[in-house]
């Protein structure tokens, strides 16, 4: 049975290690979305931090993570422009609707898990979770199916692009979105 909870800070490890087996596996399929130096275990470890870090399990077994943040300006833009980029950003893919924002991050499964119907429990989970909010996820364009679930959630693909914070991701990441109306 699929069941979410908080991360601790006991859990770190045990996160890191599941991710590092995702990251060699999809690098294994030529996905190479993962082998920049991003994400760090760091990485992880603010976002548990924030208390944004939720585990997937799968009876007691952890099979994934996900992380989220409220922020748009502070997660995709830097410096003094971030609030009016962001605000830029919302207009365009129609999140700036008054509903919140949630920005989903480091998505993933173990791979055994892929495929069966875990990621779209995980997606109704997030519905349930944060019910009238607005989801926006960027992803590395080398991530095809990726893309390909989301989309099938309802998220649509943003064409523009953004200057984004990223530095040397600006290029490689496409914006998600699925608005609340």
């Amino acid at each position: 049975m699929i069941s979410f909870r908080p991360a601790t800070k006991e859990d770190l490890e045990a996160v890191w290690s599941l991710f590092l087996r995702v990251k060699i596996d999809l690098e294994s399929k030529g996905n190479t979305m993962w082998s920049h130096g991003y994400p760090r275990k760091k990485d992880f470890q603010e976002t548990l931090d924030n208390g944004s870090l939720t585990l997937i399990y799968d009876d007691d077994r952890l099979i994934g993570s996900y992380g989220y943040m409220f922020d748009v300006a502070a997660y995709y833009f830097d410096g003094e422009t971030a609030e009016a980029e962001a605000k830029k950003m919302l207009q365009t893919i129609g999140c700036d609707n008054g509903h919140p924002n949630l920005i989903l991050e480091r998505f993933f499964l173990d791979p055994s898990c892929q495929g069966k119907g875990i990621g779209s429990q995980v997606m109704k989970h997030i519905d349930e979770t944060f019910p009238d909010h607005n989801l926006v996820y960027a992803v590395f364009k080398i991530n095809k199916a990726g893309i390909a679930f989301y989309k099938r959630h309802g998220f649509k693909e943003c064409k523009e692009t953004f200057p984004w914070g990223w530095g040397e991701y600006n290029d490689t990441c496409t914006l998600l979105y699925r608005a609340t109306f």
